[in-house]
Parts: structure tokens; C-alpha cells; sequence
């Protein structure tokens, strides 16, 4: 019981840490030396239904080199496909950008038709091209599943200036460190 205790209680706390620390400001971070994050990504929600290509197309037009590193859990339908779910399987994971050494996107049956839920990897202009084509000959319609989130690598130590460009993005729901760790003493 002691356990439980104690477990709910370092859960409690490092929710409230997190809801507490995750849209800090450039000052309460260099304020607070406990927090930590990683130089040259920022981790970001999209707004819900943003098209890939958009987001890809809103950061391409900055001085400054930044990539979408990934976004995941981009979800697609299919009603009353004309062809088996092998055809939507097999041009899937055909495209290699789709896929990494853990995660594969995937193509389900639903009782409507077909759902595919897709994560992207390292996305440039070739993959924007050939997603879009791609997605509009299959005659995908995208779906709000769950938020999809991503990861941008950016310049290191330009991170807030970053965040401060795009926190006010109509495309993006929310833009954020991607922090490793809070620290803080025990207080008892």
C-alpha cells in the first residue's frame, strides 16, 4: 500500500511538472538550470486536419535551414475501396519515408473501408511531392484520430527564436522544447 502511495504521489508530481514547465519562456529556463532539453529540436501538435504539404511549405519559406523531422500518427480513410487491402498495404510500405527501424506505417480494415494510419520520417520536398501525389491517386481522406505530433530540427541555439516565429502559427496548435528532464529537489 506504501508503494501505491508513494507511486501515485511522484505521479502526481511529475504531472504537474510537466503541465508547469511545458511552454516555458526563454527566461524562466536560463532562470531555472534544472531543466533541460535538447539543442536544435522542438517538439509540435499540428492544428488539427493540417495538411502535411502546408506545414512543410509554412517552414520552407524561413532564411533559417529547419526539417520535419517526423510527424506521427497521421490518420487517413478509405470508404468502399475499389481494391484489396494487400494493394493499400503493398503501396504503403513501398514508400520508404514511411517507415523506420521501429515503426512501420499501417493500413487496417475498418467496417467502413480502409484506415491508415502513417507516420513520416525526415520530410523534404521530394516526400511532400510524392506523399500528396500519392495520398490524392489513393483517394485518401485525412481523419483526426488522435493529435499527431512531430519533431522540427532546427540550428542549435535558435531554438526560441523558433518557438517565438511559430507559436502564433494558425498550423500549429502548440511548438516546444523538446526538454529531457526537470530536475528538482526533495523537499521531505
Amino acid at each position: 500500500m506504501n508503494f501505491i502511495k508513494k507511486s501515485v504521489k511522484l505521479l502526481f508530481a511529475l504531472t504537474l511538472l510537466t503541465l508547469l514547465f511545458a511552454n516555458c519562456t526563454k527566461s524562466e529556463i536560463e532562470d531555472n538550470p534544472g531543466i533541460c532539453y535538447i539543442e536544435g529540436e522542438l517538439l509540435f501538435t499540428p492544428m488539427p486536419l493540417t495538411p502535411l504539404e502546408d506545414l512543410f511549405y509554412s517552414l520552407a519559406k524561413y532564411d533559417d535551414p529547419v526539417s520535419i523531422h517526423y510527424e506521427r500518427r497521421i490518420y487517413y480513410k478509405l470508404d468502399n475501396p475499389p481494391f484489396s487491402i494487400d494493394f493499400y498495404n503493398d503501396v504503403i510500405t513501398s514508400k520508404d519515408y514511411l517507415k523506420n527501424e521501429n515503426t512501420n506505417s499501417i493500413v487496417f480494415e475498418t467496417e467502413a473501408g480502409l484506415k491508415f494510419n502513417c507516420s513520416f520520417f525526415e520530410i523534404d520536398e521530394a516526400i511532400v511531392t510524392d506523399w500528396v501525389e500519392t495520398r490524392d491517386e489513393l483517394g485518401l481522406q485525412r481523419i483526426e484520430e488522435f493529435s499527431p505530433w512531430g519533431m522540427l530540427k532546427i540550428e542549435e541555439g535558435k531554438e526560441f527564436e523558433w518557438i517565438e516565429r511559430l507559436q502564433d502559427s494558425p498550423l500549429f496548435k502548440f511548438i516546444q522544447l523538446n526538454h529531457t528532464c526537470i530536475t528538482f529537489r526533495d523537499g521531505g
